[in-house]
């Protein structure tokens, strides 16, 4: 029977922790600190924000990371298009590998991302109805004709302005 790497290093660091006498101490869900990238600190109901003061004095790199997205969001909602390349600048002093290809991605396509930031508009309604056309042409494959898939969009659509 093989055990998983994972199981190994989890015994070990228990081990560990009760030779040295550190005890288990509380345990934070990493889940909690990945949806801190996506809400405010109050938002998160599985952390405190004193839980969240402990794990960043003691791993500082996810209270960088954590101001770092925090940053990227007033800049999104402030629609201040000129601290993008502010931002990004201090993204790539952290040499973080993943935060720099975030930021090579943001690089690439710069204009259209700083159009984002600064307009309203977006292409959620079209982008809605080439999945429906394509989740459409999907569930019809090999079966029919382009025909019969036009009347049944075109049915859909009806459909969907009656309702």
């Amino acid at each position: 029977m093989r055990i998983q790497p994972s199981v190994c290093y989890a015994t070990r660091e228990r081990k560990l922790r009760k030779e040295t006498g550190q005890g288990e101490g509380e345990k934070i869900e990493r889940r909690w600190l990945i949806k801190l990238l996506y809400k405010p600190a109050d938002q998160v109901n599985g952390i405190s924000q004193e839980q969240l003061d402990q794990v960043i004095s003691h791993y500082p790199i996810i209270g960088r990371i954590y101001n770092k997205g925090k940053s990227l969001k007033e800049t999104l909602f402030a629609k201040k298009t000129e601290d993008l390349e502010n931002w990004m600048e201090k993204c790539r002093l952290l040499q973080i590998e993943e935060l720099d290809s975030f930021v090579n991605g943001i690089e690439r396509d710069k204009d259209a991302v700083k159009k984002a930031i600064q307009f309203d508009y977006n292409n959620g309604l079209a982008e809605g109805s080439v999945n429906k056309l394509k989740v459409t042409k999907r569930i019809m494959y090999g079966r029919n004709s382009f025909e019969l898939l036009k009347s049944k969009l075109l049915r859909l659509e009806l459909k969907r302005k009656i309702n």
